[in-house]
């Protein structure tokens, strides 16, 4: 199948380049309609073209016998280069559609959400895609089976998000470094506007490394590389953020084990996107805090940290502190105790129950 992956990477780069001309060439234009209209078009092209090409790699051939696919490794590189084409267009679509509407011209906090939410669509959407046509499995075999223990999970993963964030704060005030009072301004309408902002976000980036990425690992390299590997890319992915430190950097690996610990313990990835969300939720418009250098999310409680950037975290938020350094090791420590007393936790597939 080696004409298959080649053909990927082709199909891929070239996309890649047209998003990004398309797009420069959209935001020059002066008028509302072109902005939209150009690249709609010509993003629409590479769109049929890939899925011709999906149909003809992996549909059935003459004798209608199904093509088989290809290793793990290769559709990890082509899931990625796919994701990029994905999030290129629907991010660009999305600046297209604002300038249309008579949005400004440069980025604007509405402009963010509406790009956030069309790329976050358009990857959840792919990984489902990718699973069910190039995989061949069920699409919920990402981790996403509905039942009432998924509700569950979720409501657990928020618990333990919000309370990674309780904990850290509750060290910092006990030495003196953290102060909290009740913001004299909250922001109500910001915080409940961003709340699916962020659960989208979230989603997406776990069904994403903890879901394809996970489970493509996980049948090459077992659970091992199925935890170690998406982590550290979900950790290199965050390296471009502002205020970036190797602190940081560390404590987002560990994050990303820790996700995926859970994933492996409760087989699926609800109690993990419930982590994630909560997480940001509270750091960021509950307590006005920076998430991975982001800012601006308004707030609810005036958190202000002082200290060593060592020890809050600087303005890259508490996850470039040491402190939760050890609450993320203790934290994995937990999972992993938990993994191990599961029952078969490296099973080879979701039973979707």
């Amino acid at each position: 199948m080696g004409e298959v992956f080649w053909g990927y990477v082709i199909i891929g780069t070239v996309t890649v380049v047209l998003v990004a001309t398309v797009g420069a060439d959209a935001m020059e234009r002066s008028t509302r309609f072109s902005a939209i209209a150009w690249p709609f078009a010509v993003l629409c092209l590479p769109l049929l073209g890939a899925y011709l090409y999906v149909r003809w790699a992996y549909g059935p051939d003459e004798s209608g016998r199904m093509r088989p696919t290809i290793r793990p490794s290769a559709r990890v590189v082509l899931y990625g280069l796919t994701a990029c084409w994905a999030g290129g267009c629907a991010g660009w679509l999305a600046v297209g559609a604002d300038r249309l509407l008579g949005g400004p011209a440069e980025s604007a906090p509405e402009l963010d959400l509406a790009t956030t939410i069309s790329v976050s669509a358009a990857l959840i959407a792919l990984t489902y895609a990718f699973r069910s046509w190039v995989d061949r499995q069920p699409a919920s075999s990402v981790g996403t089976p509905l039942s009432r223990r998924s509700a569950l999970d979720a409501l657990l993963g928020c618990a333990a998000g919000v309370g990674i964030v309780a904990v850290f704060c509750a060290i910092l005030a006990a030495h003196g470094y953290v102060s909290m009072e009740r913001a004299r301004h909250p922001t109500w309408s910001l915080c409940a506007g961003l709340s699916p902002v962020i659960a989208a976000a979230a989603f997406c980036e776990e069904i994403a490394f903890r879901g394809y990425l996970y489970r493509a690992f996980h049948d090459q390299w077992r659970a091992v590389g199925a935890v170690l590997v998406p982590s550290v890319v979900f950790g290199a992915l965050h390296a471009a953020n502002p205020s970036f430190t190797w602190v940081g950097l560390t404590n987002i690996i560990l994050v990303g084990v820790f996700f995926a610990l859970t994933v492996v313990a409760t087989d699926r990835l609800w109690f993990a996107a419930g982590a994630h969300f909560a997480w940001n939720m509270t750091m960021g418009p509950v307590l006005g805090l920076p998430v991975s250098g982001i800012e601006d999310f308004g707030r609810l409680v005036d958190t202000r940290l002082s200290g060593p950037d060592f020890v809050t975290g600087g303005a890259f938020g508490p996850e470039g502190s040491a402190v939760l350094t050890g609450i993320l090791v203790v934290s994995i420590a937990i999972a992993w105790a938990v993994a191990r007393r599961a029952s078969d936790p490296g099973r080879a597939a979701w039973s979707g129950a």
